[in-house]
């Protein structure tokens, strides 16, 4: 790939030492034939700098001023372009990521040539002061901005070598590409391979959110970041609640995977965990690897730690295993399998704990037993959605159950979704639609999880039989449904119902009104 340095303008301040603000004159070069600098004088607007110290004489063409031409300006990061919630507009609100406080926003591109890719833009260089060391070399100094198409570069000297095609940057520098900031001390960039190499470098990916640190970092051809003794995180700035730390890290943009050796995850900067490989995701395509872990610290629980495992299977099921570490209760898994195919879709999942240790409230210890409830159980949580359609037949299933009326409270889910924590829904049916008839078997009991609170009703089952008809001009209904309702105490109440609906009209229309009249028969029979 070829890359010429097509547009190269270097700003010299004219001879005023004194800053002022308004219309003066600089130098504008660009490269001429053999590679030699062909300048000219242009006004521009904005503060005056003083002559560099050195300039050397070579062959100057005077060219028609451009007049009010604004230079390109580099926005400078701050707080890694990290905005909190309450500063974010109304469109930025609605791509946060949910449980964050605020968001990484890109600075607009506004400075000319930014919707280009590097290799089809021309190199556009602007400083305070310039010096050419060599008749290919230029030295630039002070608020050092260089832009190729989308990419650019802020930083406090610069390099520039014309025959190398090379750029040499130093201190506070900033490189920007379409969702990725990358800053550092020391960094060196290829004008034709976009090769990036940067030395204590931070970098942010703004899509993920994800952000860290090397020692290290290089970027062959704008694409993988190979990381060197760094760091991991999707926590917001200044925020290490958790952190991956690797010697080698690979994270790809591109394919949404991070390749780690060597690899502690660190809590509140402390290692709880050491991997000697890991491979992760770090956006929300499917593939297996690590998910983002969860923490929390409670006066109960203790430290609660989670880290996800997701198992790309195959492209229509998948499954996500989470070791989960609570201090004063003990280790514990849950796990969630989800199936889909053209007939059905299933989602599985469930959690379980093997002889709870108590939790760290003493307020809860039974003074006859000594123990805190539950100490000494397995606690489990199950939960299977499940529905299907096959030649006409419409199946559902929806069933959760738990261990005992605590399990939320006092462990919840970190990875598991259940809608009601008050009453966990056991229901399943199954339906067809044959012509006029529509037919549905159904069942359904719930198990309460609200202390002292009453068992609910079960309905084993409930069958229903709807038919529609139309004669002429008289539409019939017919609805019948038998339910046979249960509960497990003897006091209550238990039996069956019969319910009818029957309905005929007789539908008359005209251009001048319309007659409707309707006869409704309604029967209930009960026998409890």
């Amino acid at each position: 790939m070829h890359i010429g340095l097509t547009f190269f303008s270097i700003l010299f301040s004219q001879i005023s030492f004194a800053e002022a603000t308004g219309t003066y004159l600089q130098w504008e070069c660009t490269t001429g034939e053999n590679d030699k600098w062909i300048c000219a004088q242009r006004s521009v607007l904005g503060k005056e700098y003083p002559r560099p110290n050195k300039i050397e004489t070579f062959g100057i063409v005077q060219e028609e001023n451009i007049e009010n031409e604004v230079v390109p300006q580099v926005k400078k990061a701050s707080n890694l372009d990290w905005i909190d919630e309450k500063d974010l507009s109304d469109e930025q609100l609605a791509l946060r990521s949910s449980g964050c406080c605020g968001a990484y926003i890109e600075p607009e591109r506004n400075y000319p040539d930014s919707n280009l890719k590097p290799e089809d833009a021309p190199l556009r260089v602007a400083s305070k002061s310039t010096e050419l060391i060599q008749d290919n070399v230029a030295y630039l100094k002070g608020d050092v901005n260089i832009t190729q198409g989308y990419r650019q570069s802020r930083s406090d000297t610069a390099t520039v070598d014309q025959i190398n095609r090379t750029v040499d940057l130093e201190g506070d520098i900033e490189l920007r590409e379409p969702g990725v900031l990358l800053r550092g001390d020391a960094a060196y960039m290829n004008m034709d391979s976009l090769d990036v190499e940067i030395n204590n470098a931070t970098y942010l990916l703004h899509e993920s959110g994800a952000r860290g640190t090397a020692q290290n970092l290089q970027r062959p051809g704008g694409d993988i970041f190979y990381i060197d003794d760094g760091g991991y995180t999707t926590c917001q700035p200044g925020n290490n609640a958790w952190r991956l730390v690797s010697s080698k890290l690979d994270v790809n943009p591109g394919t949404g995977i991070a390749v780690g050796r060597h690899v502690r995850l660190e809590i509140k900067d402390v290692p709880v965990l050491y991997v000697p490989w890991v491979r992760f995701s770090i956006d929300d395509r499917r593939t297996s690897g690590l998910l983002f872990p969860s923490w929390e610290n409670t006066e109960d629980n203790g430290l609660d730690f989670s880290q996800p495992i997701y198992l790309n299977l195959a492209p229509n099921y998948d499954a996500t295993f989470t070791p989960r570490y609570v201090e004063e209760r003990g280790e514990m898994a849950e796990l969630e399998i989800r199936h889909l195919s053209k007939i059905s879709q299933t989602i599985f999942s469930g959690a379980f704990l093997s002889s709870d240790d108590g939790g760290g409230d003493d307020d809860n210890i039974n003074i006859s037993t000594g123990k805190n409830p539950q100490e000494g159980e397995d606690r489990w949580v199950a939960d299977i959605q499940h529905s299907s359609t096959i030649k006409g037949w419409n199946s559902n299933l929806n069933y959760t159950r738990a261990s005992d009326e605590d399990y939320f409270q006092d462990l919840d889910t970190t990875t598991l979704e259940v809608i009601s924590k008050s009453y966990l829904e056991q229901r399943g049916s199954i339906a067809k639609s044959i012509a006029n008839w529509n037919f549905l078997v159904e069942g359904s009991g719930f198990q309460t999880l609200i202390k002292d609170g009453e068992d609910q009703y079960e309905l084993l089952p409930r069958i229903q039989i709807d038919g529609n008809f139309t004669i002429g001009n008289f539409d019939f209904t017919l609805n019948n449904q038998y339910s046979d309702y249960d509960h497990n105490l003897a006091s209550k109440a238990t039996g069956r119902r019969l319910k009818l609906d029957y309905a005929a009209s007789w539908d008359n229309t005209w251009e001048w009104g319309y007659f409707r009249p309707t006869l409704k028969l309604k029967h209930r029979t009960y026998d409890l």
